[in-house]
């Protein structure tokens, strides 16, 4: 049976590589998070340790080289060496292990925890950043913010199938399919709900890199301005080549990434709605605070 390590059970992802490294891995997943650990791996010399890939139901023979297996064709202990590498959004990993209940491995384990910190190393510093500054510092052509935020401007108004919903869903389903993006939805509004209703956790702190570039957190950042926050924790890396890997044009949402996902006009005008309309919000939040209205607060 299964042995599993979720988020938690594995305090240095140093040993997580050992483990692969010694027993080598299969992934379960063929989407976004199963790419970009495989780039980490690549770029640890590990990608070679990675036998196969498993999913529900295969719909293809490979992925990134690897052959793909569906759990239903597969022997329970065909992979009973092998270290499990769930690859899955948080929406998915519940279902995901308990499919992986009966079969046979070294452990089995939910990657996500640990795939940002095996890219970029250890925080090497926390603090607190204002929104404004975080906003500004966004290259303009990237509207992974603005596209959560136009989603959530949408769901505060009872707009179940409005223009930033749709655009939500068809930039997320561009690198997650369409079931995830659904999904991931249904969690972001939870989250902007329990954000209104007790404010923003302190200890669920943004990833970010020395240029300011989000590298965890993107939901969160826009839950935040929609409720008013004006500053979030963050923890910082040191700025790294492979953050263009992990994080492609689809993931961006820039234009060219719009125009792919197939987004009307209506719903990139919603998009570039959403943007101003962000600036304006934390612009007044700053311009309060510095009047003296709002308490003090240490940024960046």
């Amino acid at each position: 049976m299964t042995e599993c390590m979720q988020e938690g059970s594995v305090p240095d992802p140093q040993q997580l590589e050992e483990m692969i490294k010694v027993h080598g891995a299969v992934l379960f997943g063929t989407g976004f998070v199963a790419q970009s650990f495989l780039r980490v791996l690549h770029r640890k010399g590990l990608d070679g340790a990675v036998e196969a890939c498993i999913v529900s139901a295969a719909d293809r023979d490979s992925f990134c080289g690897k052959r793909v297996w569906s759990l239903r064709e597969l022997p329970r202990d065909r992979f009973r060496g092998r270290v499990i590498c769930v690859c899955v959004h948080e929406t998915l990993k519940e279902e995901v292990l308990r499919l992986l209940v009966p079969v046979e491995s070294v452990r089995t384990v939910w990657i996500y925890p640990y795939l940002f910190r095996m890219a970029f190393g250890v925080p090497t510093e926390e603090g607190a950043i204002r929104l404004e500054t975080l906003l500004q510092a966004q290259p303009p052509e990237n509207h992974w913010i603005s596209v959560r935020f136009a989603a959530l401007a949408d769901y505060s108004q009872g707009r179940g199938d409005g223009d930033g919903i749709r655009a939500y869903l068809k930039t997320q389903a561009a690198f997650s399919g369409k079931e995830t993006a659904g999904q991931r939805m249904r969690r972001f509004f939870s989250l902007y709900e329990e954000m209104k209703n007790s404010g923003y956790r302190q200890d669920s702190g943004i990833l970010i890199d020395r240029e300011l570039r989000v590298i965890d957190g993107l939901h969160r950042i826009a839950a935040a301005v929609m409720c008013g926050v004006e500053q979030i924790p963050y923890r910082m890396t040191e700025k790294d080549g492979i953050y263009e890997e992990l994080f492609p044009e689809e993931n961006r949402v820039t234009p060219a990434a719009q125009e792919k996902a197939g987004l009307t006009a209506a719903e990139t005008n919603a998009l570039r709605d959403a943007k101003q309309t962000m600036v304006q919000k934390t612009q007044k939040g700053a311009n309060d605070d510095r009047s003296g209205h709002i308490r003090d607060h240490t940024g960046l």
